[in-house]
């Protein structure tokens, strides 16, 4: 990302300096876009400074909290073929899992549902 000649690199060499060389503290950078912190973790040169910790909302199981796994399977797979889709073809607590978690994007208005991105729905596409 350049902004103002990459700034974001000169942010996590500052990060760098804080916690390896002065040791005075520790910083967390959290995002869902796997793919950013893909690419500052290699272009930062963070190798061996620097751990990734997965946070993940599955546990063990492969279920997650209220609803199982089938169900959010189900769900997805009808965006196999349709982009939007009317938000009442998912159950309530299915459909707020998938949108508390950024996957999927409500539209109340309209009472429609779609991947939060194309990125999210040719994933969803691919892995199905």
């Amino acid at each position: 990302m350049k902004i103002n000649d990459f700034l974001i690199y000169e942010l996590f060499n500052y990060f760098i300096n804080l916690t390896k060389e002065k040791y005075l503290c520790h910083v967390f950078c959290i995002s869902s876009d796997s793919l950013f912190i893909e690419k500052v973790y290699n272009e930062a040169m963070l190798d061996g400074r620097a751990k990734y910790v997965l946070v993940d909302d599955f546990d063990k199981n492969g279920k997650y909290e209220g609803i199982d796994y089938d169900k959010v399977i189900n769900a997805l797979s009808l965006f196999k073929k349709e982009y939007v889709i009317d938000e009442y073809k998912i159950d309530e607590d299915t459909k707020e899992f998938l949108v508390k978690r950024n996957i999927l994007f409500l539209n109340p208005i309209e009472e429609i549902l779609r991947p939060q991105s194309y990125l999210v729905w040719n994933a969803i596409k691919r892995v199905l």
